[in-house]
């Protein structure tokens, strides 16, 4: 026998409250609808499914065997439903979800790395790609500065779940003021080099690609990518400061 179509959320709802309280009127009461009404939602369910729920005597009102069966089995997917539907909540608030790091400077190169590895071991449902590519040193970082880091995240994710702000939202208002191209010292320094030799065709394309920093821009997505192995210890492209 196929279930009909006719079958919804609500009578599901409404199937597992009378199951409960084994009383229409209180569950009506606890529904907010007529007794009347539940009353024919359960009747409808019923016919639909074919199967008879609930033995009525008088005033009593109990589950026959195919009924208890039914609320055990629902009651229990309705759990795993409502988890579906609080992550689904979560993924929209920006709390769940996978977890995923754009990194500047040395910092990032010695912190995210373990930080990731740990964040794995405490929370494995979420998805985390470690983008090793992006880190020279990926098992430096350890003691205080990662338990530095693991407090920030926990502050960070209890700050988000008071927060009334959607995800898109949030990615929005971050992206205006977090540019996702810099001129880093090592493409300063490959553009010197080419004006050197009279070749300013660097200059032009950083030019372009500071326009608007802001934005996308894929054909740029080079110069979004940790600077090269040649430029980590190169005079000019590593040991300078930020603001030289």
């Amino acid at each position: 026998m196929l279930m009909s179509n006719q079958i919804e959320f609500r009578h599901i709802k409404y199937f597992l409250a009378v199951a409960e309280d084994l009383h229409f009127r209180k569950a009506a009461e606890r529904l907010f609808i007529s007794q009347p009404g539940l009353s024919r939602q359960i009747k409808q369910m019923e016919d639909d499914l074919g199967i008879k729920l609930f033995e009525r005597h008088n005033r009593k009102v109990a589950l026959t065997k195919p009924g208890k069966y039914l609320q055990k089995e629902l009651a229990k997917n309705l759990k795993n439903l409502e988890h579906i539907f609080k992550h689904a909540k979560l993924l929209n608030d920006g709390v769940g979800g996978d977890l995923k790091f754009g990194y500047v400077g040395s910092a990032m190169q010695e912190i995210i790395p373990n930080l990731l590895v740990q964040f794995r071991k405490e929370h494995p449902e979420k998805g985390i790609d470690l983008m090793k590519e992006a880190f020279y040193v990926p098992n430096e970082i350890k003691g205080e500065l990662l338990s530095n880091w693991n407090l920030w995240f926990t502050n960070y994710a209890n700050r988000l779940k008071g927060e009334t702000t959607s995800y898109d939202q949030r990615k929005e208002q971050m992206n205006k003021v977090n540019p996702k191209y810099v001129l880093r010292n090592y493409m300063a320094q490959l553009a010197i080099d080419k004006a050197d030799n009279g070749d300013y065709s660097l200059i032009e394309e950083f030019y372009q690609l500071l326009k608007t920093p802001y934005s996308e821009q894929p054909n740029f997505n080079h110069w979004f990518a940790k600077r090269p192995e040649w430029a980590r210890h190169k005079v000019g492209c590593s040991m300078l400061s930020c603001s030289s």
